[in-house]
């Protein structure tokens, strides 16, 4: 109502539970980004070098956010 212009009565409970749900958001998008800036690499470097080593560095990519993901840091 445009009348009640005071303070929004929000719990304390649903903020945190917003809070949280949206650090799990912003932490699978950062996760997704890196993911296709490996796969951009890859294209990128498979005119440079070959396929071969293109694919040894996506999976190595991968294999780096994968570790990093399990142990919290990205």
């Amino acid at each position: 109502m445009a009348a009640n212009s005071g303070p929004a009565a929000v719990s304390e409970d649903l903020v945190r539970e917003h809070a949280a749900g949206w650090t799990r958001f912003t932490r699978l998008l950062t996760i997704a980004v890196v993911c296709v800036a490996v796969v951009m690499l890859m294209f990128v470097l498979q005119f440079a070098t070959g396929w071969g080593f293109a694919v040894f560095v996506m999976l190595a990519g991968f294999a780096t956010v994968g570790i990093l993901v399990a142990r919290g840091r990205l």
